[in-house]
């Protein structure tokens, strides 16, 4: 059976006073597991503009995306799902953390922090280390890398 590819996420990568924004997911086979801030891009909106509202969506904070870091894929064989997509760098520029029922906890992590919630099994999808990383040793794109036209 052909792996199916089940859709196209973006993530964004909140940086604030050295800190970065993860949420932990409660559906079904994600209980507890942390996550960046993103989701689903809806059909009439830029990649940019779902990295925005997901992040709100998801944590309460309003940012403005600051970079581009990377297009990341996880590939999960035994389910046949494929997810990939973009991930952007942010920053806050308004709201304040509020937890969802789908996202019970928004919480600030060290780098250090981060990689030791990854090393321990403790996110959901398999690139947010390498994410990180790339953020780390190379810093983010400038937004202009990402080009999106509405007709």
């Amino acid at each position: 059976m052909a792996m199916k590819f089940e859709f196209a996420v973006v993530d964004c990568l909140v940086e604030k006073d050295g800190k970065f924004l993860i949420v932990q997911e409660s559906k079904p086979g994600r209980e507890g597991l942390y996550n960046l801030p993103g989701g689903h891009i809806d059909n009439d909106e830029t990649l940019a503009e779902a990295a925005v509202r997901e992040t709100a969506e998801e944590t309460g904070y309003s940012v403005e995306l600051t970079g581009f870091i990377g297009i990341y894929q996880s590939i999960f064989s035994s389910k046949q799902l494929n997810i990939s997509g973009p991930a952007f760098l942010a920053k806050v520029v308004g709201g304040e953390a509020r937890s969802t029922q789908e996202h019970p906890e928004v919480r600030w992590v060290t780098t250090d922090e981060f990689l030791e919630l990854y090393a321990a099994g403790k996110f959901w999808t398999s690139y947010p280390e390498q994410l990180m990383q790339d953020y780390v040793r190379r810093g983010a794109y400038p937004l202009e890398v990402v080009v999106s036209q509405k007709y």
